[in-house]
């Protein structure tokens, strides 16, 4: 029974009674009061409690705004949304800065030069935000800060079904997005290190909040950047900007961080030195803290940076924030270096050449520095962790953090070791990425480093180094990791045109691959431009027959066919399939993959009975040629019970769904996407003819399958737990009617 409308019945229901009370005393004596002696004025009165009792409903059960869901607390964040940990790091000098952009909603921005401490401010907000959901993007590119954005409003309840539906339109997903969030309420959204709105916003200022980045009345929007003009952020961002501490707020800082090296006048005479700069005093303050330190106290530090940094050094000037950073990280490194670990400062040199994002622990080996063992590699990390020079995290890929301000400055003093990085990279891209499954965390934290490689650049190595980029691609595809598989296949086009053309067929053949990885991100309208361009180039230089040709032809269709012109699909489908029929024959696996989505296409045209007979002919193909067990057999398999339940034969899909789930499950692993996928429509099928209960616990492991494997974000495990819900409520309806 619904809520609101409990505290009227009770009030009828407390009515009723007064009226049998009043019929009764007036049965049981004369003396009854003159007030129930009058059937008007009890009529009167009940109908006056009804009214106060709907009024108290609406003020108090009632949501406060009709339009608004109120999340209390807010549903967790997935794995890969989730802020970093500020652990017991105590602000100081930021109190009023922590106060501003805490707010309880709207578009706050943080901003400042590099090393004051916008990243640590804000992860000091959302720890603040109890009772929250609060996501964390950091900036990597469009692609993945759309696939993330589409995850946060899923989470926070968007149907990936509206997703799908805006995407095959071709909607505005920002719009829908955006409308979502502000029917929501109770949640704080981090966009952190938007050093280049423009790159957010490429097609219009980011001041006219069309693009990601918008203010809300729901929840929290809060930015960090480099980018301090009020004109880029519009008039409705609240500006934080953050400037250098001043000599009694950094004293207070190098006295939490070395607290026996001296008085506070001594290190509010560093922090003065050291201009304020919250990353050099904090770098300063762990150097001076170790044991093992040459120099002790603030006063000794300050003097011997009298030779080296101007008497009142200004931070917000980037290149002396450089000047500053650097001279404190230097000290450190001779430290770590006489406490016998000279492998230090070439390792942090090594690490600043890759690109600015986690690197993988498991990369950082003697290959990068030509010289040493994995164990003196391994303490020399563990040293630059102890003197603060990095940091670490564990989840979900064990990885270490440079800030950005302390890569710039290394990159400047030395990038001898480039060519020996980018070396080690790629040989460890490929070794990683044999791995299969395993190694899918690892790869996705190797993308940044792969796009940003410097062998690419190089017209004598980019072949090598575009190479290793696909083997990335092709896997992180697999994984079904789309984004990233996006950002890498755009990286490999743009290699390719700069060097061989736009008319080489290994062009065309990246220009096919990245339009394929648009097509997965739902991007449908641009992959079907793209691949339109590269089927028209494809026909001119290699001819309507070839086999690229052919292929383009295929994915062409792919898309129209994800964008819901299936006329169109349908008829490039059937003249692939014709053309390859003739130049390769009945039984060529292009011809059976060709036959195979014709079929497909030809189910969503509602043409149910020839889409059977396909998949019919296709699957007996398969087995015949391939065998019964192999991955494209089973697929065949899966596609022909789905077709018998499009034709309401759900009986005869159960039993080949089983089927193919049992052999996939003995092949591949119940852990295996393809297990997975048979196990979701065996489920599916099972649902509809009522076995919910036997249908829901299908899907429910499932679930937990694809979240161990694939991680709480990606599409298959949103499917999971959409389903499972759908299940679960069918047997709970079915309960209640039983």
């Amino acid at each position: 029974m619904r809520r609101h409308i409990l505290v009227p019945l009770l009030t009828v229901a407390a009515g009723v009674v007064l009226a049998l009370a009043a019929a009764v005393t007036n049965y049981a004596t004369e003396n009854a009061p003159e007030f129930f002696k009058d059937p008007w004025r009890v009529g009167l009165s009940l109908a006056v409690l009804v009214l106060v009792a709907v009024l108290i409903e609406l003020m108090i059960l009632w949501p406060r705004q009709a339009d608004s869901v109120e999340l209390a607390p807010g549903p967790a964040a997935p794995r890969s949304l989730r802020p970093p940990s500020v652990g017991a790091v105590v602000l100081r000098g930021r109190e009023s800065e922590l106060a501003r952009a805490g707010a309880k909603t709207g578009l706050v921005v943080i901003c400042g030069p590099g090393g004051m401490g916008k990243t640590t401010l804000a992860a000091a907000v959302a720890a603040e935000r109890s009772g929250q959901t609060v996501f964390w993007i950091r900036w990597q590119d469009p692609e993945t800060l759309t696939a993330l954005m589409i995850e946060v409003a899923c989470t926070l309840g968007l149907p990936t079904a509206s997703v799908d539906a805006a995407q095959k339109s071709g909607a505005s997903i920002p719009d829908l997005v955006w409308r979502h969030l502000a029917s929501v309420r109770r949640w704080t959204l981090v966009l952190d290190n938007i050093d280049d709105p423009t790159a957010v916003s490429p097609a219009e200022p980011l001041s006219t909040y069309r693009s990601w980045i918008r203010p809300s009345d729901t929840g929290l929007v809060l930015v960090t950047s480099r980018d301090r003009s009020p004109e880029t952020w519009g008039r409705d961002a609240d500006l934080v900007d953050l400037s250098p501490l001043s000599p009694p707020q950094g004293g207070r800082i190098l006295c939490d961080l070395a607290p026996q090296a001296g008085p506070v006048e001594d290190a509010e005479a560093l922090s003065a030195r050291l201009g304020g700069l919250p990353l050099a005093l904090h770098a300063a303050g762990t150097a001076l803290a170790s044991p093992t330190a040459r120099l002790r106290t603030f006063a000794a530090l300050t003097d011997k940076s009298a030779a080296v940094l101007p008497p009142r050094p200004d931070a917000s000037d980037r290149e002396t924030a450089r000047k500053l950073v650097g001279y404190t990280w230097e000290l450190s490194l001779d430290d770590i270096t006489d406490e016998g670990h000279p492998l230090a400062r070439p390792l942090l040199r090594a690490l600043s050449l890759l690109a600015e994002a986690p690197i993988p622990i498991a990369l950082i080996t003697p290959a990068l520095l030509s010289e040493g063992t994995q164990p003196e590699v391994d303490a020399a990390l563990a040293q630059l962790h102890r003197y603060g020079l990095i940091d670490t995290r564990t989840d979900p890929t064990p990885a270490v953090v440079l800030h950005p301000l302390v890569r710039e400055t290394n990159q400047l003093l030395d990038n001898s070791l480039q060519p020996t990085v980018d070396a080690a990279l790629m040989n460890f891209t490929t070794t990683t990425a044999a791995e299969g499954r395993p190694g899918w965390p690892t790869l996705h934290l190797l993308a940044p480093h792969l796009i940003a490689l410097t062998a690419l650049d190089d017209v004598e190595t980019f072949t090598d180094a575009r190479d290793v980029l696909t083997v990335a691609a092709s896997e992180l595809s697999t994984a079904g990791n789309a984004a990233t598989t996006a950002a890498l296949r755009q990286r490999i086009l743009q290699t390719d045109l700069a060097h061989l053309g736009d008319s080489h067929t290994q062009a065309l053949t990246s220009q096919s691959n990245f339009a394929n990885a648009l097509g997965a991100l739902g991007r449908y309208s641009e992959a079907i431009n793209l691949h339109r361009v590269t089927l028209d180039a494809r026909r001119r230089i290699l001819g309507a027959d070839h086999a690229d040709t052919l292929a383009s032809q295929n994915n062409l269709a792919k898309s129209l066919q994800n964008l819901g012109q299936h006329n169109e699909a349908a008829e490039l489908h059937r003249a692939t399939l014709e053309t390859r029929r003739r130049i390769l024959g009945d039984n060529d696996l292009r011809t059976l993959n060709s036959q195979n989505n014709l079929a497909a296409a030809l189910v969503n045209l509602e043409q149910h009975n020839e889409a059977t007979e396909l998949h019919h002919i296709t699957l007996e193909a398969r087995r015949r040629i391939l065998g019964e067990d192999h991955p494209d057999t089973l697929a065949s398999q899966n596609n022909c019970a789905n077709a018998l339940s499009s034709l309401g034969r759900h009986h005869e899909a159960i039993d080949l769904h089983r089927s193919t789930l049992e052999k996939r499950h003995r092949i591949l692993g119940g852990d295996h996407p393809q297990t997975l996928i048979s196990q979701n429509n065996l489920a599916i099928t099972l649902d509809i003819l009522g076995h919910h209960s036997e249908a829901a616990e299908l899907h429910r492991t499932a679930l937990e399958a694809r979240c161990r494997t694939l991680g709480e974000d990606h599409p298959d495990t949103l499917v999971s737990q959409h389903n499972l819900a759908i299940a679960e409520r069918a047997a709970r309806r079915w309960w209640w009617r039983r």
